[in-house]
């Protein structure tokens, strides 16, 4: 547990937007495991090829990428604009400290409230041009000496905070809680695999899958899985009217592209191997899960969820134990001979 955690905290505290994930790729590309092959896309696409079965590739999917903006301009009172923010309720900018990441150096920064704009009434109805980043000048010259640039990533502060009862609060979980299991199950599973796995880390999932949208498959997985993190439902209902819960195991989600094959087995392996886990249905499914099974002429697909409280905001809450299960999960997927098979079941 102890090992997740710091890989966990390794993970999110990289600077990683949509476009520029080239911190992740490269933590990613030096990570000690027993590859056959590793390269880069020119998109920025990582695949990482571990020893395993003769058998078609499994597919582990998981986005790099992280909410956050970039520097729109800077103002005459020497404040910076931003764009992008994608989903993010902006009500919970306000006050918090964000990271500019120029090309000289990473400069921290204060999101104030544009006391020149007119504010709504309605907090919800806020828009980026309500917000402003500070970094403590008073003029747009002594900003620009700085260097930074339109453009520049902008990302929330990197504090890894651990509260009470194995619940962790910082930015990124969302994806970067999944690329933890993955690489946990690839070293629990280590000399064992009866499936050949390779570790996908796609780019720009946040604005609408555009990663994975130009990937192109040298080879025909078997299946794909792709890991992904949900908003646990963690306030305004009782714990027995909640559909995702904190702590109490990996999600596996049932929606139209499941395959159902892959759906029962995973559901047999998690009881076989006493490891926690929830069902939950929905009616549509993420980019990256819908594009992936489309590139490939309709293989199969699964999709397994980290439940994670307070998505798309400056930080969120997760429980290292949902972390923890979703990689051995993953490790019994990686061992089991029959996955694959258990695919081309269409009932």
């Amino acid at each position: 547990m102890k090992k997740t955690k710091n890989i966990l905290e390794k993970l999110v505290k990289l600077p990683g937007i949509p476009g520029r994930e080239e911190a992740v790729v490269e933590f990613l590309m030096n990570y000690p495991l027993d590859t056959v092959n590793k390269e880069v896309d020119i998109s920025g696409n990582t695949w990482i090829e571990c020893r395993g079965g003769n058998k078609p590739p499994l597919i582990l999917s998981a986005h790099m990428d992280e909410v956050g903006c970039r520097v729109k301009k800077i103002e005459d009172d020497g404040r910076i604009s931003v764009i992008g923010l994608e989903r993010t309720d902006l009500r919970t900018l306000a006050g918090q400290i964000m990271q500019i990441h120029s090309r000289k150096n990473v400069y921290e920064a204060f999101v104030y409230m544009n006391q020149k704009t007119t504010l709504p009434k309605n907090y919800s109805d806020m828009t980026l041009d309500n917000l402003r980043l500070d970094l403590g000048f008073m003029s747009r010259a002594e900003t620009e000496k700085t260097g930074i640039l339109p453009n520049d990533p902008v990302t929330y502060s990197t504090e890894f905070i651990e509260l009470q009862k194995d619940i962790i609060c910082a930015k990124a979980f969302d994806n970067r809680s999944s690329l933890a299991a993955i690489l946990r199950a690839l070293e629990f599973s280590t000399g064992k695999r009866k499936q050949r796995p390779v570790l996908l880390g796609t780019v720009q999932e946040e604005i609408g899958g555009q990663g994975a949208l130009a990937l192109e498959f040298k080879e025909q997985p078997g299946a794909v899985m792709i890991i992904d993190i949900c908003g646990a439902e963690v306030f305004d209902l009782s714990e027995s009217e909640r559909r995702t819960i904190m702590g109490k195991g990996p999600i596996l989600l049932n929606h139209p592209g499941t395959n159902r094959g892959l759906y029962q087995r995973l559901i047999a392996l998690a009881e076989e191997n006493n490891i926690p886990y929830q069902l939950v249905g929905m009616y549509g499914r993420g980019a990256d899960a819908s594009i992936l099974q489309q590139k490939c002429g309709g293989l199969p697909t699964m999709t397994v969820i980290i439940p994670m409280a307070y998505y798309h905001a400056p930080k969120g809450l997760i429980n290292i134990h949902d972390v923890f299960n979703t990689a051995r999960l993953l490790e019994t997927v990686l061992k089991d001979d029959s996955f694959l098979d258990a695919g081309l079941h269409f009932s």
